[in-house]
């Protein structure tokens, strides 16, 4: 009797591993500059190929000031952002049916418009399933701040994106920056709570205002949160919240519409399906033509099937030992 307790209490320990622990995210690095790498999370959906089928449409996501790191070592830092996309992933609570390819790169001071850029430039070739039509740029805080530091860079640069959710950015918009946005065409909604006492409203406010009144098209939209705390991004990245951010960001394409195309209000909208394929963290320069090296691709994979191969090994342990027992 003794014997088949323990032999059930191991059964029960090896399918709680396997159910319960968090979506791969794993470690990766792009060349940002001559001899200089930034580490990132990589998330791939289950329905991401390589060989053939519906690409998948990518989100980029800047962290806040909290979340400061560097290193691969560092990368935890953004799981533990509680309500940003790679906590909700580490915490099984991002939905498996979106079909997004998710990249968290981490930064070590100020975000740098070229680094993201540069993160930006490389998904075609680290990712031949991915739709590059379908960036979007989104951020919290001094992430809010690196999406429009990077979408009024140029034209050029801005056309990457598809379109980008900026969320109490940490940066007033100045001189200029109106223009690379506003030629592109980018779609592009503003999040703040009215009583934040970290980054001022004021800082949405002027974007959305200097933007519009400049005649941007589509319109930007800013949704003010009845708060007083500085997170105003879980209730925007919750996937049950009335409007939904995602299923907004699969209306756009990088190849803009001629006309303003959808009206850019926010409104309750349904759960997120795959993009059709026919359309056109808390606390808070152009880039040059540099490419990623063929031995960051392969490390890539290796890391993936490390992390398989260990979840596979430990599984095998398991059931190694309740044989034992057994017999």
């Amino acid at each position: 009797m003794y014997k088949q307790i323990i032999l059930c209490c191991l059964v029960l320990v090896n399918l709680y591993c396997n159910g319960v622990e968090g979506y791969l995210q794993s470690n990766r690095t792009v060349l940002v500059n001559q001899g200089q790498y930034m580490s990132y999370l990589e998330y791939l959906p289950p329905t991401y190929s390589e060989s053939g089928g519906a690409k998948s449409p990518v989100i980029i996501f800047l962290h806040g000031a909290g979340e400061v790191g560097g290193t691969v070592d560092t990368l935890q830092k953004l799981k533990n952002a509680y309500g940003s996309p790679p906590y909700m992933i580490d915490k099984n609570t991002w939905p498996q049916s979106y079909p997004f390819i998710v990249l968290s790169p981490q930064i070590w001071g100020w975000w740098s418009c070229h680094f993201v850029h540069m993160l930006t430039k490389s998904v075609a070739t680290k990712y031949p399933g991915a739709d590059t039509s379908r960036i979007y740029l989104t951020g919290l805080s001094m992430g809010g701040a690196g999406v429009v530091d990077t979408i009024r860079i140029n034209k050029t640069v801005t056309d990457y994106y598809a379109a980008a959710i900026a969320i109490c950015p940490a940066q007033q918009p100045g001189g200029t920056d109106y223009v690379a946005p506003v030629s592109s065409g980018l779609p592009i909604l503003f999040f703040h709570n009215n009583g934040d006492p970290q980054v001022s409203i004021t800082n949405s406010q002027n974007w959305n205002n200097t933007l519009n009144d400049n005649n941007i098209c589509p319109k930007t939209n800013l949704t003010v949160y009845t708060a007083t705390s500085h997170d105003a991004w879980t209730k925007t990245y919750d996937p049950s919240s009335s409007f939904n951010v995602w299923n907004w960001f699969l209306q756009w394409t990088n190849v803009r519409p001629s006309g303003c195309g959808q009206p850019n209000t926010p409104e309750p909208t349904p759960t997120v399906t795959s993009p059709p394929q026919t359309t056109t963290s808390t606390t808070t320069t152009s880039p040059p033509s540099t490419t990623d090296t063929q031995s960051e691709i392969e490390g890539s994979k290796d890391n993936m099937s490390s992390a398989i191969t260990l979840s596979s090994s430990i599984s095998a342990i398991l059931l190694l030992i309740s044989l034992v027992i057994i017999f």
